[in-house]
């Protein structure tokens, strides 16, 4: 349970951050991308332990994860507009 809680204060701190730096490369909505970033901060997490360990999770490649996850939702609608371009 600690470890979920520390993903989610990762993915909400990652979701802070982009929409301040980066606003139009973020999703809109917040389930969806919410649960994307979840998935991908402890895949990524699991799949690259390294780095400190908070409550059995890693925060630098959870926060990677999210990161990634988040822009890939958010970049998704500009690269089927580029694609369909004849």
């Amino acid at each position: 349970m600690l470890n979920f809680l520390t993903l989610l204060l990762i993915v909400i701190g990652v979701r802070y951050l982009g929409k301040r730096l980066i606003h139009p490369a973020m999703p809109p909505g917040r389930l969806k991308p919410m649960a994307a970033a979840l998935v991908g901060a402890f895949v990524l997490s699991n799949l690259l332990p390294f780095g400190p360990q908070i409550a059995g999770t890693n925060p630098l490649t959870a926060a990677l994860g999210a990161a990634l996850a988040f822009l890939t939702l958010g970049l998704a609608p500009f690269l089927r507009i580029l694609v369909k371009k004849p």
